[in-house]
Parts: C-alpha cells; structure tokens; sequence
C-alpha cells in the first residue's frame, strides 16, 4: 500500500507540474492580464466622473418623483466604488465574485442613465406644452446629457463583459485539463495496482 500512495503521489506531482506548465502558457493569452484590468479601471474611472454629477442633477431637476430611485443609484455607485478600489489593490480578483459585482454594478449605471433620458425627456416635453420653456429646455439638455454618459457606460460595460467571459472561458479550460489529469491518474492506479495471486498449486 505505501508504494501504491507513493506511485499515486508521484503521477499527480507528474501532471501537476505539466499542467502548470501548459496553464501559465496559457494563462497569459486566456485570462484577463493586469494590465487589461487596470485599462478597464481607468477607463471606468474616467465614465465615472461625468455619470456622479448627473445623479445631483437629476434630484435637483426632476425632482422627488426620482429620490427614492436615485438612493437606489447611490448605493450600487458606492458598491462600484468599493469593488473598484479593491481591484486597484489586487487586480486578479477581477477573475472572480468581484468581476461579476463590477460588471453587475455598471448594468446597474446602464438603467439609471435608460431612465433619466426617457424621464428627463418626458418632462421637457410637459414643461414645454405648459409653456414653461427655461425648464423644459433645462430638462431636455440633462436628458441629451445622460444619452452622452449613457454611451459611455454601454462602451465601458462592453470592455467589462468581454474580459468576463475570457475568465470564464479560461476557468472552463482551466475545470477541464483538472478532470483530464484526474482521470490520467486514475488509469495510471489501475495499471500499477497489486493483482492478488491465485494459489501457486
């Protein structure tokens, strides 16, 4: 039995280093780099700072008829930032939980930016039959506002998507070449394993 585990244990340390061989090979074509990540960040970051004031402007120029949702956009805001600031720190915990919330909270952006365009216009167009004409055009350049951001955050949701799924491609690969090895090894066993002898006579 010991030369059994021994044989077992040398197979599994045969293709574990063979395969960490061909995943770090690998890994630099399939999973997203650093480098990539940190691209993503900065290009978030720079979204970002055009979509906070519109928050502030969409409570002062629509009113409470959006507080509620807009507490709502607060919050998944302070979430994105939060996950974002991790990311700064350990960019490889984009492959991950934290990867999907980030990509989660700039969806979350999309249909804030969705609602303010349509909202805002809707408004502008009321003020404007009413014959309120500052408003309504104050209203209508925060719903084109919006529509500007709004671009930005589907082109930053887009770069964020397509990494994802390089992580999940990578992860599958990644799940496969482990059962590969596993079934290796376990055939591996089967050859060396002790036949019992029958009796000699």
């Amino acid at each position: 039995m010991p030369c059994l585990r021994f044989a077992c244990a040398l197979i599994v340390l045969i293709f574990t280093l063979g395969f960490t061989i061909v995943a770090d090979a690998q890994s630099d074509k399939a999973f997203p780099t650093d480098e990539e990540i940190s691209l993503l960040l900065a290009q978030t970051d720079r979204t970002l700072q055009r979509y906070k004031p519109l928050l502030d402007e969409q409570e002062t120029e629509i009113g409470t008829s959006v507080a509620d949702e807009i507490a709502k956009d607060r919050q998944s805001l302070s979430t994105l930032e939060m996950v974002m600031k991790n990311l700064k720190n350990r960019r490889s915990a984009f492959n991950g939980l934290q990867g999907f919330t980030f990509l989660e909270s700039l969806h979350d952006a999309d249909r804030t930016l969705s609602r303010c365009v349509n909202t805002a216009f809707s408004a502008s167009t009321g003020y404007m039959i009413a014959g309120n004409r500052d408003k309504a055009d104050s209203l209508l350049r925060l719903s084109e506002r919006c529509m500007d951001v709004s671009l930005l955050i589907y082109t930053t949701t887009e770069s964020a998507s397509t990494l994802y799924k390089h992580f999940i491609e990578a992860q599958d690969q990644w799940a496969a070449h482990s059962t590969q090895d596993a079934r290796k090894c376990e055939n591996e066993l089967e050859k060396i394993r002790p036949r019992k002898l029958g009796p000699a006579y």
